[in-house]
């Protein structure tokens, strides 16, 4: 890996660490299963029913969609307003 290469990926992660640390850490869900490894998003409700399929009728439950290239295999991790996923291309 080239220096130029490494100085970028080091700063991402710095910008990254820093908006980290400015935001509210009980709102943040930084890992799998979210804050502790619990899977519980404390002062949230949690719905019974949601559809996220067109074809089988109206779309309820759903606050935003958007397409995501390749395969994901990684839990999403949030950060203030920002949502971060990984996904894998061939």
């Amino acid at each position: 890996m080239n220096l130029y290469r490494r100085l970028f990926l080091l700063s991402a992660f710095a910008l990254i660490s820093l908006g980290a640390l400015g935001a509210n850490q009980d709102q943040n869900w930084p890992s799998f299963r979210g804050p502790g490894g619990r899977g519980v998003a404390d002062g949230f409700p949690v719905l019974s029913s949601w559809n996220a399929d067109p074809t089988a009728g109206k779309v309820e439950g759903i606050k935003w969609r958007t397409h995501v290239p390749g395969l994901g295999h990684s839990s999403p991790i949030v950060f203030g307003d920002r949502i971060f996923l990984a996904t894998a291309i061939a």
